[in-house]
């Protein structure tokens, strides 16, 4: 089972700011400047667990019903949900668990980070001082 774990998560997120960091221009940011271009950009693949996805994916598509709760992760499922729903258009005779592994694998989808700018703000703190300067 291919399973992305929040670590993973925060891991690629970290990387990306260090590839923000790296673009020409950007000698004279602050950490928020960093987080925000980081959580603009796409995430490698959406971190969620494949069958608890594909399960989300058919209530969805049965009866429109997608989690609630914490706006980071109920617009995290929307957005997998559009994108299931483009996936499936194009691929009509694949089954919910193969759109799903796509999506799950970074394969296809517009997943992003998904990470509040305060939690963002807690994972970056302890990279500061290791950060390239100019």
């Amino acid at each position: 089972m291919l399973y992305h774990s929040t670590h993973d998560r925060n891991s690629d997120f970290i990387r990306q700011c260090l590839i923000e960091l790296k673009k020409p221009g950007t000698h004279y940011v602050t950490a928020l400047d960093v987080i925000d271009r980081a959580l603009e950009a796409p995430a490698p693949c959406y971190y969620a667990d494949l069958y608890r996805a594909a399960a989300i994916m058919r209530r969805a598509m049965r009866d429109g019903a997608l989690p609630g709760g914490r706006y980071a992760c109920s617009q995290m499922w929307r957005d997998m949900f559009a994108d299931f729903r483009t996936l499936a258009a194009r691929f009509p005779g694949e089954t919910v668990g193969e759109l799903v592994l796509r999506l799950c694998s970074g394969e296809s989808g517009n997943p992003r980070f998904y990470i509040s700018r305060r939690r963002a703000l807690e994972l970056l703190k302890p990279h500061i001082r290791l950060m390239p300067v100019a």
